[in-house]
């Protein structure tokens, strides 16, 4: 059974600026589509990460998104569990 990220999109707002959507769950595969998506994207400062849709992350993802934020990317809509798990919490 496969328990990925249920949905990724994009979305470009008018600055030029580009937000990625999460939605589901993040895992090892998820990350790597994640990635992809990132790498994808012109401008990595301007990007965005909404992940109000996003109901559970593991280690690989919950790293990848540290790492992210870490390099100014930011991080919107987490739930109290995310952000608990981006502070350092662990899953």
């Amino acid at each position: 059974m496969e328990h990925h990220v249920s949905k990724l999109s994009i979305q470009h707002n008018a600055n030029g600026g580009s937000a990625i959507v999460i939605e589901g769950r993040l895992d090892a595969d998820g990350r790597l589509r994640l990635q992809e998506l990132v790498e994808s994207c012109n401008d990595q400062a301007a990007l965005s990460l909404d992940l109000s849709g996003l109901v559970f992350v593991d280690q690989d993802g919950q790293a990848y998104l540290c790492a992210l934020q870490e390099n100014g990317c930011q991080l919107t809509g987490a739930s109290l569990y995310i952000k608990c798990l981006l502070d350092g919490g662990s899953v």
